[in-house]
Parts: C-alpha cells; structure tokens; sequence
C-alpha cells in the first residue's frame, strides 16, 4: 500500500467484527510502530476483512460474518433462511420483511451513525451567501454569521484534507486503527470471558453447593471455641508484623536509594569517582531495558499488589524524579555530557516500560523542548 490511499481522502466505515477477534488478540503493534511496511500489511488486512468501508452501497457484514444490503425499507437485510418466524418464509429480508438478529443489530448501528452524521450539516458554500449579501442593501447579523460559519467551515475542511495527506499523518491515522482494533477485540474477550464464568456457576448444581456448606457447618461444630480464638489472634499478630516489617523495608529501601542519589550527587560536584558513577548509570540503563514491556505499568492495583513490588515502585518513582531533575538541569550541579546522556535514556526507558499516556506525553514533551545542543547529543 502507498503511504497515501484512498482512506486518507475520503471518509470511512470502520465495523470491527466480532468473529475475526481472535486475530486482532495478539497484533504486532510494535512491529507496525517501527516499520511502515508491517503498518501496511496490517491495516490492508483489514481492508481485505471487509472491516474498513469507502462505501456502504456494496453491502456491510453483520457480526455474523454475512454481507448484508440494504433493503427498500431501510433496514439491512442477509437474505438466508435462518428465521424461525412463519410470516416471512424464514428469510431476512431481502428488501424487506423480518431481519435476522446480526442484520438487526447492523441497521440500529448504521442509523446511529447516519443520525451523528447527519447533525454535522455542512451549511451554505460561501460563494452563494457573498452572491446574496451583493443584492442586499442592509444585510442583518444573521447573514454575517451564516457567512462566518461558512467560511470557518471550508477553511476547517481544507485543513483536514491537507493533514490526512500528509504521509507522517496517514501512518499515525492507520496505528491509531489498528490500536482501536486491538482494543476492541480485548474487551470484547474479556467480556465474553466473564460471561462464560458467570454462566458456568449458575449451572453449578445445587446439591454441590448444599453439601459442601453442609460441610463447612460441620467442620465449624467439630472444632473448638478456644481454637478460633488462638487463630484470630495469629492473625492479628500477623497482620500487625507485615505491617511494621513493611514499614522497616520501606524506611531500608529509601535510606539506600537516598545514600546512592547523595553519592551521585557529590561524585557531580567535586569531581571524584567519575567512572562509579557512570557504571551505576549505565547498570540502571541495562537493567530498565531488561524489563519487559509495561513492567512498570502500575494501573489500578497498586494497593493489592504485593509488598516488595509497592517498595520496589516508590524506589523506582523516587529515581525516576530524581533523573527528571537531571535532565531538565535542577539537579544543582554540573553533570558530564556522558552522565546526562545515559541518565536521559534512563529516564525515558522508564517512561516506557511505564506504558502509562502521561509518562509517554511527559517523555515526548522533554525530548522536544530540549536545547539544541542537547538534542543533538541524545541523537
């Protein structure tokens, strides 16, 4: 594929289906994002899927997989024989008539989006409203405002059409489609994932559940009163010593990562033992790109992770705020060119593993603004 084509200029239908997630599970999105060539094989994929429409005249592909058209009542329509109703012959359609649910859903969807669309109108051309305001004598505000209107909106469309020519644009337009795709096809796994849990305990027999509470209420008569005792209080005093050994391990990993920064710090200033300092570097380096993709990714289980990981993210959150102030020049000393390079790549191979947007934007935001003669030293 060229790196202009045709979805660069025209708008387009983009219809994930639901029987072809299964590809779209496990893309190689790293792949797309570093060769243009694996971008192309991938989104012409799904041009070749029928998941990306030009025109809907041809007919669109229920998420039974089935080509269905457009019927004289609006609704589209599949034509097979899979209806179990008597008044329509079984058939969906074919141009009217009862529709079978996949087609069902489609037309709900095509009306939807035909409705969003449409109350994006584009007004007037602005050469009509200037040949109408030329043969008024007082032309009111409300004139003045359609033809604001109109000019904004031709001048807005000829931005568009400029940008998605743009080959750079055109490959960041087809990544951001096959990201969505790919998300698609994880929720929707996830989703069906859940379902199935949740129907396989509603055909747990009943019996099964009855003898095994059964059970447990004789377990618990078989069992002493002092015993429950004895273990709640273990567990309250097991409670209580994570609680202390967690706070010791905390107060332990902070103590060494400060006593390393401050070494850092004034190997910087007076100069001495240079070369510790770059090999602390370049170990931290080496050990960041070792990790695995989105390893630092905290998200919303921060709290349920388990004790050495939270240590292990507040020392590397320390650090990382640490090397910022390095590269943007607040650390509050000379650092070598050398220094300040690997602690660049370090802070930004972080930001990565992180997989987090506002880690990614902050990364790209220094990488820009950097000055000159930085910046061509990171090169």
């Amino acid at each position: 594929m060229s790196e202009s084509g045709p979805e660069d200029q025209d708008d387009f239908i983009f219809r994930p289906q639901q029987h072809l997630d299964a590809k779209w599970l496990n893309p190689d999105l790293q792949e797309a994002l570093h060769n243009p060539d694996g971008l192309n094989i991938l989104f012409n994929s799904l041009l070749q899927d029928r998941e990306i429409y030009f025109d809907a005249g041809n007919g669109l592909v229920n998420s039974a997989g089935v080509t269905a058209k457009l019927g004289d009542s609006g609704k589209y329509y599949c034509g097979l024989r899979i209806l179990t109703c008597t008044c329509c012959d079984g058939l969906c359609g074919p141009h009217s008539g009862c529709a079978c649910p996949p087609c069902a859903a489609l037309s709900t969807e095509e009306e939807l989006r035909i409705s969003i669309q449409s109350k994006a109108a584009a007004p007037p051309p602005s050469v009509q409203i200037i040949d109408d305001l030329k043969w008024k004598l007082d032309p009111g505000p409300e004139c003045l405002q359609s033809l604001m209107e109109s000019l904004l909106w031709e001048q807005r469309n000829r931005a568009i059409t400029t940008a998605v020519t743009c080959p750079y644009i055109s490959q960041i337009r087809r990544l951001i489609i096959l990201c969505n795709r790919h998300l698609v096809a994880v929720i929707r796994d996830q989703n069906q994932n859940k379902e199935s849990k949740k129907v396989k305990l509603d055909k747990k027999p009943s019996h099964a559940i009855s003898n095994r509470a059964l059970s447990n209420v004789v377990n618990t008569m078989n069992k002493s009163v002092d015993v429950p005792m004895e273990g709640q209080e273990d567990n309250d005093e097991h409670s209580e010593d994570s609680e202390s050994s967690l706070g010791l391990e905390r107060v332990g990993a902070r103590a060494a990562l400060r006593l390393a920064l401050s070494l850092v710090r004034r190997a910087w200033r007076c100069g001495e033992d240079a070369d510790v300092c770059s090999a602390l570097l370049r170990d931290a380096l080496d050990a960041v790109r070792a990790l695995p993709d989105a390893a630092l990714f905290a998200g919303g289980a921060t709290h349920n992770a388990p004790r050495s990981q939270r240590i292990w993210a507040e020392v590397v959150d320390s650090a990382a705020k640490f090397l910022h102030q390095v590269v943007i020049g607040e650390v509050g000393c000379n650092v070598p060119l050398g220094d300040w390079r690997t602690s660049l790549c370090v802070w930004v191979e972080s930001c990565a593993r992180r997989a987090e947007l506002p880690a990614l934007l902050k990364a790209a935001d220094v990488l820009v603004t950097l000055p000159p003669k930085k910046k061509a030293t990171a090169r």
